[in-house]
């Protein structure tokens, strides 16, 4: 996930305290030019606990039969 150079301190300090109730999972902030990147990893096993961890951060999955065709997802 991308956000603003000037959200580095916030997402270090977020990034500190997930560390302290989730040590399961591994934080990386890599630095650019124009943005911070935050690389979230967590453990390599199947099912839906994984799933669970990480499906706010996945894309809205889309109604079947709907494509940039059909209004309502013209942006």
């Amino acid at each position: 996930m991308a956000y603003d150079l000037a959200a580095a301190p916030e997402l270090a300090e977020v990034i500190a305290m997930e560390r302290e109730c989730c040590a399961f999972l591994d934080f990386e902030l890599r630095m650019h030019a124009d943005a911070v990147e935050l690389v979230i990893d967590g453990p390599r096993q199947e099912g839906a606990d994984t799933q669970w961890l990480f499906f706010q951060f996945l894309p809205e999955p889309q109604a079947p039969g709907v494509g940039a065709e059909c209004a309502c997802c013209r942006g």
